[in-house]
């Protein structure tokens, strides 16, 4: 019997195999042979820059005052509870203020919130931060600073909308990646750049309350980058979005 099954094997294998020719597949084949292009045509759009170039402004003072507020707060004389405790107020209200102006870009344009954010971060680094030489006063700035600047990345969702407007094919996940990539930018660059203004000790001596810490130059640079990242509502006003 052994041997019987190997003789038909044997001889049913090779005497089947040019049957196979004419064997068809279940299954249909695919209409294409490749993966689907992913569509780069929205960096050519004028909106999405008008988004995008103020979004690494942003990223460039954004994380500045938590990284330094520990070092400032002891350079003032402050307690060493200081430094964590204005870092937390920050991460608190950053929630805060998150869920409070992600309400608001459902009502308004997206240009008017991101103005909203970008004057309450900008004026509460010039007028707390540059004004903070006692625990109140930094805590304060940490809890209106985190409310306005941490809340910028929720305009992304509008701002997202806005770029598909002028292109539907923009892929909503690589659009979020280019803007989130932007922010990044901007994180990467203030490193090198904070440790530089911070080694001109500008004003040291010769300023006024936090500006005569030797802050001075990174506290004036946060407070702009914070007001320039509202360039979107310039461009909104231009026509350009």
């Amino acid at each position: 019997m052994a041997k019987a099954a190997k003789i038909v094997h044997g001889d049913g294998i090779p005497g089947a195999g040019p049957l196979t020719y004419y064997l068809k597949p279940r299954l249909a084949s695919p209409d294409y042979d490749t993966a689907p292009k992913i569509n780069f045509d929205f960096l050519r759009l004028r909106v999405f820059w008008v988004y995008q170039i103020p979004n690494i402004i942003e990223g460039l003072g954004y994380f500045g005052p938590t990284l330094y507020l520990p070092s400032y707060a002891s350079t003032i004389g402050l307690p060493p509870i200081a430094g964590p405790l204005t870092v937390s107020l920050f991460n608190g209200t950053l929630v805060i203020g998150t869920v409070v102006l992600g309400a608001l870009s459902d009502r308004l344009h997206v240009t008017t919130v991101i103005l909203v954010t970008a004057v309450g971060a900008g004026l509460s680094v010039f007028l707390l931060w540059g004004f903070a030489v006692s625990l109140p006063m930094l805590c304060m700035f940490s809890i209106v600073y985190g409310f306005f600047a941490g809340a910028y990345s929720t305009a992304w969702s509008a701002m997202i909308t806005a770029v598909q407007e002028s292109d539907p094919s923009a892929d909503t996940g690589l659009v979020f990646g280019m803007f989130a990539a932007g922010r990044g930018i901007g994180n990467l660059a203030s490193g090198p750049v904070n440790e530089a203004l911070l080694a001109t000790q500008l004003w040291r001596g010769h300023g006024w309350l936090g500006y005569d810490t030797g802050y001075g130059a990174l506290i004036v640079f946060v407070g702009v980058t914070a007001l320039a990242s509202g360039a979107s509502w310039v461009g909104k006003r231009a026509g350009w979005v």
